[in-house]
């Protein structure tokens, strides 16, 4: 299977609540909004979009950085915790839970052979 692009969507139960955790960790507001959805669109055509249902908690969604420790400095600075940390000769993982639980990973690739 070849790709063009890739939509992450995320449940979450106050939209509100969510896009200001989200922002918080981006680094910068959604590019999109709506009264039910949330949308940030990243280079590639790569999208993470927040919707509002009842099924929130259940996601994970995993964002590749070019610099671990830069997003890890503007999330200890928005005051937002760390569920876990993992580092690997491969990858350095960063993950948190937003409000409804749902997680989100931050992964930055440290070998050519996992690199897209």
């Amino acid at each position: 299977m070849r790709t063009t692009n890739m939509l992450a969507g995320v449940a979450v139960k106050n939209l509100d609540a969510s896009i200001g955790w989200y922002a918080s960790v981006i680094g910068r507001g959604p590019d999109r909004r709506s009264a039910q959805l949330a949308e940030w669109r990243f280079d590639g055509c790569s999208c993470l979009r927040l919707a509002q249902a009842p099924r929130a908690g259940t996601e994970s969604v995993t964002l590749v950085v070019d610099d671990l420790d830069q997003q890890l400095e503007q999330i200890e600075a928005a005051g937002l915790r760390l569920r876990k940390r993992h580092e690997a000769d491969a990858v350095r993982l960063a993950i948190l839970a937003d409000p409804d639980g749902n997680q989100l990973v931050l992964a930055q690739v440290l070998s050519a052979a996992l690199a897209c």
